[in-house]
């Protein structure tokens, strides 16, 4: 057997593999990828989350808004809760305005118990990835 008998399975895969790396770039590029991520919306106000995310009239978006003014953070980090769970189980692929709603509802609920954190105790939270 000669040399360049031996290597050629190894070029041939090597061949095989770049062209295959060639297609997945090209097809990424093209399209198809653009709807596979979520990016978080910039951000707004507590009330404007809270404000968009009430169904129906405008009076029943501003109720929720007081009521959320009014509750405590332990309230207020519950409801979110449970508006996040909620959201992200009848979240699907075909309905983008749910995935949405659940990664709005997920940012809000990750940024509200760090700040819960931070303002419980502030040395804990700076040192609570230091283990």
């Amino acid at each position: 057997m000669s040399v360049a008998h031996a290597r050629a399975p190894g070029l041939r895969l090597f061949s095989v593999g770049l062209v295959c790396l060639a297609v997945h770039v090209i097809v990424g590029l093209i399209g198809g990828i653009s709807d596979a991520f979520v990016a978080p919306r910039a951000a707004g106000s507590r009330q404007s989350l809270i404000a968009s995310r009430a169904s129906g009239s405008a009076d029943q978006a501003a109720k929720v808004v007081s009521d959320a003014l009014d509750q405590n953070n332990d309230e207020y980090l519950k409801a979110l809760q449970d508006a996040s769970l909620e959201a992200c189980i009848v979240a699907d692929e075909d309905h983008p305005e749910d995935v949405e709603k659940c990664s709005e509802l997920a940012y809000e609920l990750a940024e509200a118990e760090q700040l819960m954190l931070k303002r419980q105790d502030s040395i804990a939270y700076l040192d609570s990835d230091s283990y």
